[in-house]
């Protein structure tokens, strides 16, 4: 069955290979038709080219979505050749991704304070548009870094390329790729960090609140005196859309005292760890100059790295920002969700048009109608039209799709260098917030991708490995933050992996392997 056909698709039924682009655990139609739906239409805007298709399928909250294989790899060398040709035109990528983070996150903050039950439905159509309009805007830039080196690491290569004319050996090109791709720029991830290490060395320094905490979060929670109570507040108030990601809950205040509690029986030295955060910057900075001062590069190589390392940065600016925006939307939602009958769960699987025909147009959409979204269903795009695929016609649009074959003889996994160093440790699987219970101190994180709501796990990890990846992922930022070694872009891990698996990650060499 397919619902929504718009007639006249060029591509679906042709015969060039797909490619999994991303598999999603946590991700609804709602956020996803945003960027699907900007990749075939919108990007030339920023850059002069768009995807041709992309399919996604839908098992409830779980999506993998695909590009066109060669279409991918094309558009990657656009990219690269736009950057190499236009050297402002990185910078561009830059501002602009900044830019209309703000703006995004500004208009989603306005909308949460106004009093929605007392709005008409024009009203609340105008603030849906605006926040799609907005977040495409967004996206028209935001998606550049991701790629030009996610799916074909065509900027990672070329830069690795030019190091290799100055390198003894793969380590050292990958040495100097981390260092010279690092942002100097601190990270919303870093200042959390820092600011929960801050008031738990202040907790450590202090006998008596030592022992409040010795005594368990709950006793801790009830206990802790108004002054360092308020700072927890401030902390939560500040960070708590980070766990809330696309959709679910915003992180609680005894989330705040279970990360502090986990830092106060870290036998890690605080105060060193906090001179370690806070000198990040000044020593990325440094070491970078040194480097390049060594390596005498040219200056269109350097501005590239420089380039390169600001992916790094904007990268989670915009994350934050779609957050943030997501966040504070939620009512928008919700009220919508109130006045055409329906669920939220229903209002996160609408495609646009259903939602402006239901607020505007007096087309009621029957629950029954939809139900049958929360279970499994394909959405494919191509310029100018979009369908939802049902039942027999999404299975085989999937299998079709499907290409993925994993060797489960193999006894080592290559990918891509995120964070250097070296680390024996027991896997765990982590597919969202829901498997952090599992993690251990010293335990190897394996990932699809990790996202801000598994950062905790990520801090007591002694490596990280990733399935998807890139230089600008979340698990390569944050992992040079932390300092943990990480492998992204190993394709498999999850699949290869499982939990209870000893492994040595030797993430400077680029491999994983089974003891």
């Amino acid at each position: 069955m397919v619902f929504m056909l718009q007639h006249g698709f060029t591509h679906l039924n042709d015969d060039t290979p797909w490619i999994l682009a991303e598999d999603i655990p946590d991700m609804d139609l709602f956020f996803s038709q945003i960027w699907i739906k900007s990749f075939v239409n919108n990007l030339s805007n920023s850059c002069g080219k768009n995807y041709k298709k992309v399919l996604a399928v839908y098992r409830g909250y779980h999506q993998q979505f695909y590009y066109g294989e060669k279409d991918c790899h094309d558009f990657a060398k656009h990219l690269i050749s736009k950057l190499k040709s236009e050297p402002g035109w990185g910078d561009a990528i830059n501002e602009n991704i900044v830019l209309f983070s703000d703006q995004l996150a500004a208009h989603a903050q306005s909308v949460s304070s106004v009093d929605l039950k007392s709005a008409s439905n024009a009203y609340l159509w105008q603030q849906y548009e605006t926040h799609v309009r907005l977040h495409t805007q967004l996206y028209e830039w935001g998606w550049l870094p991701n790629a030009v080196d996610m799916f074909f690491p065509e900027l990672t290569n070329h830069l690795k390329a030019v190091l290799r004319s100055h390198a003894d050996n793969e380590e050292q090109v990958n040495t100097w790729f981390v260092c010279l791709t690092t942002s100097e720029q601190e990270t919303i991830a870093s200042h959390e960090h820092k600011d929960l290490v801050r008031l738990a060395l202040e907790i450590r320094n202090d006998e008596r609140m030592t022992q409040l905490f010795q005594k368990g979060t709950t006793h801790a929670m009830q206990h802790t005196p108004p002054e360092i109570k308020k700072q927890l507040h401030d902390i939560h108030s500040k960070y708590k859309h980070l766990q809330f990601m696309y959709h679910g809950r915003a992180g609680k205040l005894e989330d705040v005292f279970f990360a502090l509690e986990a830092l106060l029986n870290d036998k890690k030295d605080l105060a060193e760890e906090l001179n370690r955060i806070e000198n990040l910057s000044k020593k990325t900075k440094a070491a970078k100059g040194k480097l390049f001062t060594e390596l005498k590069l040219p200056s269109k190589h350097k501005h590239l790295f420089h380039v390169f390392a600001e992916f790094m940065y904007t990268k989670w600016h915009r994350r934050n920002a779609q957050i943030l925006a997501l966040y504070h939307l939620e009512p928008l939602l919700l009220e919508i969700a109130s006045r055409l009958g329906l669920t939220l769960q229903h209002v996160r699987t609408l495609l646009w048009s259903e939602v402006k025909a239901g607020l505007l147009e007096d087309k009621p959409i029957k629950p029954k109608d939809v139900d049958s979204r929360f279970t499994y269903y394909a959405y494919y795009v191509e310029k100018g039209r979009e369908a939802i695929f049902l039942g027999n016609d999404a299975e085989a649009l999937e299998k079709k799709a499907k290409t993925l074959f994993v060797d489960e003889n193999l006894q080592e996994l290559r990918g891509q260098t995120a964070c250097l160093g070296k680390a024996v440790g027991t896997v765990k699987i982590v597919l969202g917030p829901k498997d952090l219970s599992k993690m251990r101190k010293g335990d190897v994180l394996v990932a699809i991708a990790t996202d801000p709501d598994v950062v905790p796990g990520m801090k007591i990890a002694s490596a990280i490995v990733t399935e998807q990846g890139g230089v600008t992922s979340h698990a390569a930022i944050v992992s040079r933050e932390l300092g943990v070694p990480c492998l992204i872009g190993t394709k498999i891990a999850t699949k290869w992996l499982k939990d209870g698996d000893r492994v040595e990650v030797d993430a400077t060499k680029g491999l994983v392997r089974k003891l």
